[in-house]
């Protein structure tokens, strides 16, 4: 038996990605015909019915929901960061070093302006908090290209 906690949460995340495949574009057709299944068990799937860890995965792994994996990323404290262009990474450091440099430098102007008015407002706070996030992607990156390099010169 699952906790009520627990069933509430898995019922959350699988309408959270059942919207978000909806909002992509596929249809419960679609999903039945690259996943295998019937029309029905994702339309129910849609309107609560949990699905087994096998069919969520199978459901993920064809929406790549990356609303919802940036939603639990911060739930769990994280960061959820799309690879710019479609995966590819920086083909050089120092181009990832200017983009990190970049990025941190609109983080501090954008702190020197918040502090300048005294007061932070909810919408100056998202954007620092955005241009946080930019220099986050931006180190990300260059840590990504080093690890793909794997030590190579």
């Amino acid at each position: 038996m699952v906790k009520p906690g627990h069933q509430r949460f898995c019922d959350t995340v699988i309408q959270d990605l059942m919207w978000e495949a909806e909002q992509s574009g596929f249809t419960l057709e679609d999903l039945a015909d690259q996943i295998g299944g019937s029309r029905r068990t994702f339309e129910n799937y849609k309107y609560g019915a949990t699905p087994t860890l096998a069919g969520f995965l199978a459901v993920f792994r064809v929406v790549k929901p990356s609303r919802l994996t940036n939603r639990l990323a911060k739930v769990c404290g994280g960061y959820f960061i799309v690879p710019e262009g479609n995966g590819r990474r920086f083909d050089s450091l120092a181009k990832g070093a200017s983009k990190i440099m970049t990025e941190t430098s609109d983080v501090l102007k954008a702190m020197a302006c918040a502090i300048d008015g005294g007061n932070v407002s909810k919408g100056r706070q998202c954007g620092i908090v955005k241009e946080i996030d930019e220099a986050v992607a931006a180190l990300i990156a260059v840590k990504m290209s080093l690890e793909e390099s794997n030590g190579r010169d």
